[in-house]
């Protein structure tokens, strides 16, 4: 990706340069004027690659001073925004099967839920990969009501190489939606306890 976005960067130098410059003139200014040279991502990825030139390490403006940009691509959450809406980052298992990996799945529906029950969303579930001797957490899939929300813990997680059980171990407030998943990590490493 970092030479795509170098030819890129070659391809539109001066485009890029003055997008730049004033996003940085203007931090309120829309990123989305740079998402057509970016069509591949998604729109939060490409946002997240050109974004906060002033805040935080950006990686564009990082490849065009020459040096070396990242964006981890294997933690960036895909969200289908339906209902119910469907969110997942990470391998899946058919890619854990292919490579030949052996991992554990943990799996927790809404319906055990009770902030789901609460609220009448009890479709769907949450279900975590995790390699089967490390335990670090390789995907996590979720359907159900608010997905688009619930992923962005696995997402953390997963970005600093962290297990099922470090998210499992960890507290949740009571009664949440985000029980769900630190249920489908008890799952993954032990056994879910309100199922």
């Amino acid at each position: 990706m970092a030479i795509v976005a170098g030819l890129l960067g070659l391809l539109f130098r001066s485009e890029i340069e003055r997008t730049v410059r004033l996003w940085v003139s203007d931090p309120n200014w829309s990123h989305g004027f740079l998402i057509p040279l970016f069509s591949l991502y998604l729109i939060h990825q490409s946002k997240d690659s050109i974004l906060g030139l002033e805040y935080i390490r950006d990686p564009l403006a990082e490849i065009l001073a020459g040096k070396r940009g990242h964006v981890n691509y294997g933690v960036i959450p895909g969200v289908v925004y339906t209902n119910p809406e469907v969110a997942a980052v990470g391998r899946t298992e058919e890619e854990l099967k292919a490579e030949g990996i052996v991992y554990k799945a943990g799996k927790f529906p809404f319906t055990a839920n009770g902030r789901a029950r609460a609220m009448q969303h009890t479709d769907g579930f949450v279900k975590i990969l995790a390699d089967a001797a490390s335990d670090k957490v390789l995907g996590v899939h979720i359907i159900g009501h608010g997905a688009g929300e619930l992923i962005h813990e696995c997402c953390v997680l997963m970005e600093f190489g962290g297990s099922s059980e470090d998210l499992a171990r960890t507290c949740h407030a009571h009664p949440t939606m985000s029980e769900a998943v630190r249920e489908a990590a008890l799952g993954t490493f032990a056994k879910s306890i309100h199922i």
